[in-house]
């Protein structure tokens, strides 16, 4: 049995004294939920310095503020999968964290952690990145803004800087017209071996500001451009959709691992890219 190594351990209380000791702490690793961290130590990760912010709890809250739903890093996953405002303005959230590993891990792992551990199968994000999503980055030497999609440099990788952390993340109200749906090993509690998040809005019958993002099929989580490009403007139709869905083939480059093959990656992403899509529509019409 692998013996989790020794470390310094500093307990922040406020943001303030968090950021102080991420500019001040050598090599700082950060801990919230844990639920990353912890198993990584288990598997050898020996982290010089940890700062546990667990106990911020300014950082925990989900809000409307100046035209965005904002939400704390420290929100838990259960909480987005709750909350009413998530239900109501970003439901393929609500779905996506529904769906993602079991209960216990849910009330401990926190959307800040989920962004920052930059998994490509990260459930957050495909959804996040359909609303356009921001990120507020802070240090103690003031804060800056990064559009999610900037955020993720490769897996496991981010461009949070020495002694920055992530302390928000806000998009615009999304309307109805929104779906995550994922395929793994069982229907939750697993890692997605494809996730797939649309957003869609129709006016006058035809499609405008078509989102698509995916999960496990690349890098990072990624915008399939190429399939928005196509359905920009055109009828929601089943035909239109299914032809778009092929489209995603020139947007994701998916690998080999323990969970799938790279080619049945390619042909569930085209499956649940045009059965998202179909579903958002539906949403709309229902509205």
């Amino acid at each position: 049995m692998r013996v989790i190594p020794s470390f310094e351990y500093y307990r922040a209380t406020s943001l303030k004294e968090a950021l102080k000791l991420l500019s001040t702490v050598e090599e700082p690793t950060v801990i919230a939920g844990g639920t990353d961290l912890i198993p990584a130590m288990r598997d050898g990760l020996e982290p010089r310095s940890i700062v546990d912010i667990s106990g911020v709890e300014e950082l925990k809250y989900v809000k409307r503020d100046d035209g965005y739903i904002k939400i704390g890093c420290l929100t838990t996953i259960s909480t987005l999968e709750s909350s009413d405002m998530i239900q109501a303005y970003a439901y393929s959230l609500a779905e996506a964290s529904r769906l993602m590993a079991s209960i216990q891990v849910r009330n401990k792992a926190t959307i800040g952690g989920n962004l920052c551990n930059a998994s490509p199968a990260a459930d957050t994000a495909p959804p996040l990145l359909t609303y356009d999503a921001e990120v507020v980055l802070a240090s103690a030497s003031g804060s800056r803004i990064v559009k999610l999609n900037r955020f993720f440099e490769g897996p496991k990788k981010t461009c949070l800087k020495k002694g920055e952390l992530l302390v928000e993340v806000r998009f615009k109200p999304a309307g109805s017209g929104v779906c995550f749906m994922k395929l793994g090993r069982r229907t939750s509690f697993t890692i997605s071996i494809v996730s797939v998040a649309a957003k869609v809005e129709v006016e006058g019958g035809r499609l405008k500001n078509v989102r698509i993002a995916l999960g496990s099929v690349a890098p990072m989580p990624v915008r399939a451009l190429r399939l928005e490009e196509y359905l920009e403007g055109k009828t929601p139709t089943p035909e239109n959709i299914s032809r778009a869905a092929k489209l995603v083939l020139e947007d994701i480059s998916p690998i080999t691992d323990v969970r799938s093959t790279a080619e049945y990656r390619k042909r569930v992403s085209q499956v649940l890219v045009r059965d998202a899509l179909m579903r958002a529509v539906k949403r709309v019409r229902e509205e």
